[in-house]
């Protein structure tokens, strides 16, 4: 496994409620940074983890599609 930081553009919702009066919206950008362990990449996206246990069980598993993908830094090794 691979411990990695990506820096990726995500989606978001501009409202909360159902119905919305007709404001005028502007776009902005919501940036994150997440870090974690690599569990699976390919060509369309990166599967990562935060925490991996000694017995093998994973913590919480999100994907990132390369697509929004900004920057992305890997570090082999130990840490």
């Amino acid at each position: 496994m691979r411990f990695a930081s990506i820096v990726w553009e995500d989606a978001g919702f501009l409202s909360s409620a159902t119905w919305n009066d007709n404001q005028t919206y502007s776009y902005e950008p919501i940036v994150v940074t997440s870090v974690g362990l690599i569990l699976h990449e390919d060509l369309n996206g990166v599967v990562m983890t935060t925490s991996v246990s000694n017995d093998g069980l994973t913590g919480p598993v999100f994907q990132i599609p390369k697509k929004m993908i900004i920057s992305m830094e890997t570090y082999d090794g130990k840490i």
